[in-house]
């Protein structure tokens, strides 16, 4: 498919108008968007900032691809680049096709999927709602749509979690599912909290998948259940085991599952927790 590529000449401009420039133009390329009825939904602009140095910029739709999908598509530029540099022709290895996923799916078992859901969200009537308030951002356009709030860890925190998580045999995502859970009850969630988790979504049973470029990550909602009774430990064993347990069915649509449990048209959970490691 043809795509478009936006030159761009900043060669005149000084290094601090470059970067105000670029940070102006990320700005209007983002609230550009993408039709979804336009073909193909990326664009690349190239921007010459001196003789030896360039800014590429590539615009995509989520919808193409995720995250694990970026270092397949970089490696296959890099060796291409490369190539190119030394002057010798390139090859590329085949890659299986996005469609052996969606011929995958067609054989998954909905009804099992469906029943397995029902169990799990056995008991639920309303979703999990944040405690504080959430301002009205479509009616307040004078409120900024996010802003961001960074916490690292310090390395020796960071050593505890990981020295905790290798001796109860514990993921790293599954302690900060723990954490997250009781955030969520210490602000007034209850006993019984519900948030979003994602899931990569790769089926190992697929030839090749972690070679395969497309849209697989699935956001699917994860219950925990704060019992005092139960030792961290096995507190966090039993949230590991539920998280391996969805796994059979993570292909499953958050849509249907929440169809089921008719809220009235609420959502099932308000926070998403993403745990990444590509």
């Amino acid at each position: 498919l043809p795509f478009s590529l936006i030159y761009k000449y900043w060669r005149d401009l000084s290094p601090a108008q470059q970067t105000e420039q670029m940070g102006k133009y990320l700005v209007k390329d983002k609230q550009q968007g993408f039709n979804l009825n336009d073909s193909p939904l990326m664009r690349f602009t190239l921007i010459c900032l001196d003789d030896s140095r360039w800014q590429w910029l590539w615009s995509h739709h989520h919808i193409i691809l995720d995250g694990w999908s970026l270092p397949v598509i970089f490696k296959e530029v890099l060796s291409v680049y490369q190539s190119a540099t030394e002057r010798v022709p390139h090859s590329l290895l085949p890659v299986p096709p996005y469609r052996h996923y969606i011929q995958w799916l067609t054989g998954r078992d909905q009804l099992k999927a469906k029943q397995f859901w029902q169990q799990y969200l056995a008991g639920i009537s309303t979703g999990t709602r944040l405690a504080w308030q959430i301002p009205d951002l479509e009616n307040d356009s004078s409120l900024p749509p996010y802003r961001e709030v960074e916490l690292r860890l310090t390395e020796s925190e960071f050593d505890l979690v990981q020295k905790m998580a290798q001796s109860q045999r514990l993921t790293l995502n599954t302690i900060i599912q723990g954490a997250w859970a009781m955030c969520l009850q210490k602000h007034g969630a209850g006993e019984d909290v519900i948030f979003g988790v994602t899931v990569a979504g790769r089926p190992p049973e697929i030839s090749e998948m972690e070679n395969m470029v497309g849209l697989f990550i699935n956001t699917l909602p994860m219950r925990v259940k704060i019992d005092p009774t139960l030792s961290v430990s096995d507190w966090l064993q039993n949230i590991q085991q539920h998280h391996l347990e969805m796994r059979e069915y993570e292909y499953s649509k958050l849509a249907d599952i929440q169809k089921d449990l008719n809220l009235a048209g609420l959502p099932l959970f308000e926070s998403l927790l993403v745990f990444e490691n590509y």
